[in-house]
């Protein structure tokens, strides 16, 4: 047996027209109103559906199977009025072609309505498309049965107007379900709501019958409900079965709308109140499904980034936590105090500087690890204020640079030691030489002597640096005022061979706790730099203050300066500013990054402030003697 491909042109065409003919049949089996013309048109509805949902190739067989569907549904009303059937069949032909593009060209994911513009074409496609049917319906209508174009138009618009708002966006949510392949789970809670729903119907028609049609209003609740939980296309479903349900019941003498009297024809009635609660419940669904998808596409996000991801409310309490932070800290976090995760607090002024604070974080079991924590607020429309924080662990990576450093200082520590020896050598044999040469030889000889002695002032800097940084220190007191002093005095003569102004003033009777040649070598640092980067006629100041329970040294020069780029990397070893490079000046890139190390040791800081060309400021801030010895209170 052969069998049946469903998408063959022919199936299309079959099933259309079975589907219009069912429909058509329906709608004449409700009450016939103004004119002679049927009220309630779900036909209209079916055939928008068919024709959205429908692939490109085969809309065209839709549209014959609307054709012909009509054909048949409309030869028991029209008899062997043949000009009436035709026009009918092609306004419905015409109305659905309008509609579905309209419908087609703003509905997205396989034509389910998400969006409240969504909604919109919705109602443009249910104007636009039943005007059209009435004016051509209508004139076939007046035509063959002698009445007033303007009523049969206006009933002709009325009915498919509501079919299309009341029955398209159900037809298109069943269309879609089935190629999305909704799983069973969902089908079920649909069916449930379902239930729920007609039961609440049938309650609502015999309490309409015995009553008034308050009652009705009951059935907002189980599809606001069907609303939220189910979305839209679940909700869609149940309102186009409730409104079809509802609306026979009227024609059938029962219900809230059929026993009131009212000025309206109670199928009219019965379908305004269903269109106001259809527009209630798509705009509910709509936003439900918009925000439930939302959700979806965060958790997603949420649950496959790599670093850990928490969310913490305002008393510290994790209350969302993604699978790497889990697996990261150890075990099941919700609950927990995000800050009994810290070894120390965060610094606040440091995460705003910086957004990111490498820390030391502890897991369940109390293991220690490098951690990197980024956190910013979430606002709720509630006010409610709530911290999303990062969390990545930085042990690989501080792991990675600390090897990276050992490397890099062994290398160094090698390859100085392995220079001093032939520089000493090319030094000794260049003074030999020196003592017997003349002119253009004795020249050449003092710039290679000069050279030398060069490179092997920056082979002793390395190893002062090594060895600066290996060496415990020795607090002791320290009158810094003094030392500043003497620092200035020992590079007097090297500011005034490069012409260089240095101007002091120095606060007397500053006292810290310190290693005396390690803050010797952090001042004399600051202030070679000042004058070896200034030129000729330039000014360096250095200035001694008290600040507090701190001392604070500047000292500010007008020279070359530093790029913003390079001020990230300044205190990097071995790293130079390009200024410095470009302008021929020699150096190692060590003065910096010891003179840093040495202010941090002794509880302190070192920054730099620089504009290129403008100048540079270093402050150096150490505790004073007396916070140092003052006891813990």
């Amino acid at each position: 047996m052969k069998k049946i491909h469903w998408a063959a042109p022919w199936v299309a065409t079959t099933g259309a027209t079975l589907l219009m003919a069912l429909a058509a049949i329906s709608g004449l089996g409700l009450s016939a109103g103004a004119e002679g013309i049927t009220i309630f048109w779900p036909a209209a509805g079916v055939a928008a559906a068919l024709v959205t949902t429908a692939p490109q190739r085969l809309r065209r067989n839709v549209l014959t199977g609307v054709f012909l569907g009509t054909v048949l549904s409309a030869i028991p009303m029209g008899g062997d009025k043949w000009a009436f059937i035709l026009g009918a069949a092609i306004a419905n032909t015409v109305e659905a072609h309008i509609a579905g593009k309209i419908l087609r060209g703003r509905l997205p994911e396989a034509h389910r309505i998400v969006r409240v513009s969504d909604i919109r074409a919705l109602f443009k496609a249910g104007v636009l498309g039943p005007a059209a049917g009435a004016v051509i319906g209508g004139t076939a209508t007046a035509i063959t049965f002698n009445i007033p174009f303007g009523g049969a138009a206006l009933s002709w618009f009325a009915a498919d107007a509501l079919g299309i708002a009341l029955i398209a966006p159900g037809a298109i949510a069943i269309v879609s379900a089935f190629r999305d392949r909704i799983p069973v789970k969902k089908w079920i809670q649909t069916l449930l709501f379902g239930l729920g729903t007609v039961g609440v119907l049938m309650l609502t028609i015999l309490l309409g019958s015995v009553t008034a049609r308050n009652f009705a209003y009951l059935l907002i609740l189980p599809l606001i409900v069907s609303a939220i939980y189910l979305g839209q296309r679940g909700t869609a479903m149940l309102t186009a079965l409730t409104s079809f349900l509802l609306l026979i019941a009227t024609e059938s003498g029962i219900g809230p709308f059929a026993v009131v009297p009212s000025q309206f024809h109670p199928l009219i009635s019965a379908q305004i109140f269903l269109l106001v609660v259809q527009d209630v419940l798509l705009f509910v669904s709509t936003e439900a499904t918009r925000r439930r998808d939302l959700l979806a596409e965060i958790e997603g996000v949420f649950d496959a980034a790599l670093d850990g991801v928490l969310l913490v409310d305002e008393g510290d309490i994790i209350r969302r936590a993604n699978q790497s932070s889990q697996e990261m800290l150890g075990g099941h976090l919700l609950g927990e105090r995000f800050t009994d995760f810290l070894v120390q607090p965060l610094d606040a002024e440091v995460m705003v500087a910086h957004r990111a604070v490498l820390t030391r974080a502890r897991r369940i079991d109390d293991t220690e690890f490098w951690a990197e924590v980024s956190e910013g607020n979430v606002i709720e429309n509630s006010n409610r204020v709530r911290r999303a924080i990062v969390i990545r662990d930085a042990t690989p990576r501080i792991e990675a640079q600390e090897k990276l450093e050992r490397m890099r200082d062994q290398f160094v520590s090698n390859m100085t030691h392995e220079l001093r020896t032939p520089l000493t050598a090319i030094i000794g044999y260049t003074d030999w030489l020196l003592e017997g040469a003349e002119g253009e030889t004795k020249a050449d000889l003092e710039l290679v002597r000069a050279s030398a002695q060069s490179l092997s002032g920056i082979v002793d800097e390395i190893l002062d640096f090594k060895r600066s940084a290996e060496t415990e220190a020795t607090p002791t007191d320290v009158d810094f005022s003094l030392l500043v002093e003497k620092v200035k005095t020992s590079l007097d003569p090297a500011a005034e061979s490069r012409h260089v102004d240095v101007a002091m003033g120095v606060e007397p009777g500053v006292d810290v706790i310190g290693d005396y040649q390690q803050l010797e070598r952090v001042v004399g640092n600051l202030l070679s730099n000042g004058i070896k980067y200034s030129d000729v006629g330039d000014v360096v100041t250095i200035e001694l203050r008290t600040d507090g329970a701190a001392l604070c040294l500047t000292v500010a020069d007008t020279g070359i300066g530093i790029s913003s780029e390079d001020q990230a990397r300044i205190f990097e070893r071995f790293f130079r500013a390009s200024s410095a490079v470009s302008a021929g000046i020699p150096g190692t890139g060590l003065g910096l990054a010891l003179a840093r190390d040495i202010a941090r040791s002794h509880k302190g800081e070192l920054t730099l402030e620089s504009n290129l060309g403008v100048g540079t400021i270093t402050r150096l801030r150490l505790p004073l003697k007396t916070a140092v010895l003052q006891p813990a209170t």
